[in-house]
């Protein structure tokens, strides 16, 4: 173990220390198992389970009553695999935890967000999803979905936004989330697009991990349809270093714990709503997650997920080599190495 500077020594301990007694600082609530959308790169077009439903107002109640009591949580998610904005009572859940003093947020595709303009002028940070630039790029990478209604509620809600900021009022932050393939538009696609939001967060886009019973681990799922043009992750990182297992709770629509943003389809129990914190912290099989990452298992179920992979930015420069210098003279681009 590699001790710290003095000065650092006190961060340092508190880390340790959270390894090993770990307590949420963050909660995931995904309230809609369901999407309205069939991206030909999701998992939930790869994996044979297909999740579905939405969380009754009675469990997310029950839910957030058990979350006041975790102090230390401040910002709550809406979101991980389903569509949100789908949710009949979406308004109102967003209503109560803004009454109750929390930090809301989540991913969206804003295909719908014509229909809650009002609410989500109080959210404070929305993850919009989209690729495409155009309506028949963006058809088929958002399957389902209308290029014209997104592109004019992204419109239309950035005028609202700006009303709001003449008025001194707090605005949410507004980030797209845009997942690049090798035959990406990127230039089109910052013209199209960064006049209506804060952040472009231009990600790549590789192939899907599914739960392998058999095995009982994740694999890479190969998509037939997108292979040659996604991009693959080669080089392993020496140590995994997720934290979402130590600080974040995950809750699906079904008041099932799940086990982080990559786990669309495991199967292992991990325990559900019922005495949230107690679960989250003694159940076996999230313990045994928290060991492997600890010792550094290579048989654990984290080992094959894209944490534990890096992709250089200079294999992201050599795709587009405009990229870079888009990304040094625009502020509102930003590139990251991993989705």
């Amino acid at each position: 173990m590699k001790i710290p500077v003095l000065h650092n020594f006190e961060d340092f301990i508190k880390k340790e220390m959270h390894k090993h007694f770990p307590y949420p600082k963050t909660i995931t609530i995904d309230v809609s198992n369901n999407c309205n959308a069939a991206c030909p790169f999701c998992t939930r077009q790869i994996s044979s389970h297909k999740l579905s439903g939405f969380m009754s107002k009675e469990m997310f109640y029950n839910i957030l009553e058990q979350v006041k009591k975790i102090k230390k949580i401040k910002y709550i998610n809406l979101a991980s695999w389903g569509e949100p904005l789908l949710h009949p009572n979406i308004d109102e859940f967003i209503d109560v935890l803004k009454s109750n003093g929390y930090s809301v947020g989540f991913p969206t595709n804003f295909s719908l967000a014509h229909k809650h303009f009002e609410t989500l002028l109080k959210v404070d940070n929305i993850m919009i999803s989209i690729e495409g630039h155009d309506k028949e790029s963006y058809n088929y990478l958002r399957k389902n979905l209308d290029f014209e209604k997104t592109l004019d509620n992204l419109k239309t809600f950035d005028n609202l936004v700006r009303e709001r900021k003449k008025q001194g009022l707090p605005v949410p932050s507004r980030e797209i989330n845009f997942l690049i393939n090798k035959k990406s538009k990127i230039k089109e696609f910052v013209e199209c697009y960064q006049d209506y939001v804060d952040l472009i967060a231009i990600r790549p886009m590789f192939e899907s991990f599914i739960w392998d019973s058999e095995i009982q681990n994740i694999k890479i799922a190969k998509n037939e349809k997108m292979h040659d043009d996604l991009f693959k992750l080669t080089r392993k990182k020496s140590k995994q270093n997720c934290s979402m297992p130590f600080d974040d709770i995950f809750i699906r629509a079904n008041g099932e714990i799940f086990l982080c943003c990559s786990d669309y389809d495991i199967d292992i129990d991990f325990g559900n709503y019922n005495n949230l914190l107690k679960t989250w912290k003694t159940n076996k099989n999230l313990k045994k997650v928290r060991k492997d990452l600890l010792s550094n298992n290579k048989q654990g179920i984290c080992t094959r997920c894209f944490q534990n992979f890096e992709l250089p930015k200079e294999i992201i420069y050599e795709t587009f080599p405009e990229l870079k210098n888009m990304e040094e003279n625009n502020n509102k681009i930003k590139v990251y190495t991993l989705r």
